[in-house]
């Protein structure tokens, strides 16, 4: 987090909050192109480090009139042009899972959030994979749903709309689905949107998806190389599929990921620089050596001069790109693929010069080259979800670490063709149930406390499915939503019951954490409805 709103936020809930579907569930948002009134909107620059906005945007007064209790913001690198969140303004957020390696970026700080345990959920965005890299690198859930689906406003967003959309990270496929049903309603009077869908997101994530014709592609034209032992893990993942009955072919991918950069690129570009420009004007003043990132100058620099009819050449292109993916999913309804093309990186592997001194003539020196490298290797195979033209395009991707190590292995994507995203999240989610991502959680412990896993929003915390949870269980206290201080697991049975001695094994919700305060030695907090929390026993 770089920014909190906890005092706002209690006194939220001692005022009371809104009777909605995850009330008392808490929230972060991403610090990039959303805003949270009182708070920094920095977007990771320091060109932008005061500018505090006074009003929420739709997204987030959404998730408020929900009952989600919002606690601040999270770390982005600047402008979210990295695929690793290492700014200079904030600073590096680390792996939860392992703190030497990479959290991934753009939506760095979301997902390394919910991976440690602090939010059960967090909001975030994705224009070149910026929620599906995290998410793999940081073993959670990762949707980027279709262009339009989620508001930007009241802040328009332009050419990089056919790009990048908003939604969350979250540890299971149905948290995901219950917060699309939230944030999908559509803004009269919205230029890009998709067709409102049939029923709701959370209830196709529930049923089993029936049985699906899988493509599998592990390689890319003119791409980097995939990783050896990220191959085997994608052809695990795709036996596993075929174990459900799904019927799984290897497909050769019919689009050049070079073709898809240099189609999204100019459209991210100029968004970004419009911004910068804007902001400068706001201020009054030109561009200094020290308001924007070496690498970011360069890319300013870059495409404050690009023609009008490279921009146009661009949209033509991103239009190209779309028919040629969109030919793949004539014939399959899923495309699996890497969610990476290597293993989770080291972090700091974006350094940056921090004198700011002759930027454009010490490009060697700064590694941007380098940058450019390993963001492709982290990228290449996320570029075709940006294909403009398409009315609903989407990504399911279904991660898990290899077990009982750091996340050196990413996750897996699930590409599905050209239909209304809720059809999408029920091969997600069968996908997910039979390999236990769900229960994938860091266990981590500090300071003599012992931290354990109690799910997600929309699972049971306790169950005969669950044996390491219910063995875990042995160690902690936990709080049950909606009922008194007074909640106890029991002894014989394993399961957490109330004073009266009811049994609310099935109601629990929440995701594990222990917040390492003295204040909280011993004590048993009540977090409101929707959510679960342990502490020290």
């Amino acid at each position: 987090m770089i920014a909190t709103r906890f005092e706002e936020a209690l006194a939220e809930v001692d005022t009371g909050l809104p009777d909605g579907p995850l009330r008392g569930v808490p929230v972060l948002i991403k610090d990039l192109n959303m805003s949270v009134a009182g708070l920094p909107s920095s977007r990771g620059s320091r060109l932008f480090a005061d500018d505090i906005p006074d009003h929420d945007s739709e997204l987030v007064a959404r998730y408020k009139r929900a009952g989600m209790v919002v606690l601040g913001t999270t770390n982005s690198p600047e402008f979210g042009l990295n695929a690793s969140t290492e700014p200079l303004l904030h600073g590096p957020t680390r792996n939860p899972r392992d703190l030497t390696r990479s959290t991934g970026g753009s939506s760095g700080g979301a997902a390394a959030a919910v991976a440690a345990g602090p939010v059960p959920v967090a909001h975030a965005s994705d224009g070149g994979g910026s929620i599906r890299i995290p998410a793999s690198m940081n073993g959670l859930f990762g949707l980027k749903p279709s262009r339009g689906r989620v508001t930007t406003a009241p802040a328009p967003s332009t050419l990089s709309a056919p790009a990048s959309v908003h939604h969350a990270v979250t540890t299971t496929v149905r948290d995901s689905a219950l917060l699309l049903d939230i944030s999908s309603v559509r803004v009269a009077g919205t230029v890009i949107g998709v067709p409102a869908p049939a029923e709701s997101f959370a209830a196709p994530a529930a049923r089993p998806p029936g049985r699906l014709r899988i493509g599998l592609t592990t390689s890319f034209i003119d791409g980097p190389e995939t990783d050896p032992d990220v191959v085997a893990a994608v052809e695990d993942a795709a036996q596993l599929c075929a174990s459900l009955g799904h019927t799984v072919v290897p497909v050769k991918a019919q689009w050049v990921p070079g073709d898809v950069s240099a189609a999204t690129a100019p459209l991210m570009g100029i968004a970004f620089t419009t911004a910068v420009r804007d902001r400068l004007a706001e201020l009054g003043r030109d561009l200094r050596d020290d308001d924007l990132e070496p690498f970011t100058r360069i890319l300013f620099d870059h495409y404050v001069t690009m023609p009008a009819t490279a921009l146009s050449r661009a949209l033509s292109a991103a239009q190209r790109v779309g028919w040629q993916v969109g030919a793949t999913f004539e014939e399959y309804d899923v495309l699996l693929t890497p969610a990476l093309a290597c293993r989770v990186p080291p972090a700091r592997i974006a350094r940056h010069d921090p004198t700011g001194v002759d930027l454009r003539a010490r490009r060697d020196l700064l590694g941007v080259d380098q940058r450019v490298q390993r963001h492709r290797h982290a990228s290449h195979v996320r570029a075709p979800r940006h294909r403009p033209g398409r009315s609903a395009d989407r990504r399911a991707i279904c991660c898990r670490p290899r077990a009982g190590g750091p996340p050196a292995l990413p996750g897996r994507t699930a590409r599905g063709r050209c239909s209304p995203d809720p059809q999408h999240l029920r091969p997600a989610a069968s996908v997910a149930t039979a390999s236990e991502i769900a229960s994938a959680r860091p266990l981590r412990g500090g300071t003599g406390r012992f931290v354990v896993a109690v799910s997600s929003l929309s699972e049971p915390c306790v169950g005969e499915e669950d044996h390491r949870l219910r063995a875990r269980l042995d160690a902690v206290d936990v709080v049950a939503p909606g009922i008194d201080h007074g909640a106890r697991r029991d002894a014989d049975t394993g399961c957490v019951v109330g004073p009266q001695g009811l049994d609310l094994g099935h109601d629990l919700r929440g995701v594990g954490g222990v917040f390492h305060g003295p204040e909280l030695r011993g004590e048993l907090v009540h977090l409101g409805a929707g959510v679960a929390r342990d502490v020290q026993a």
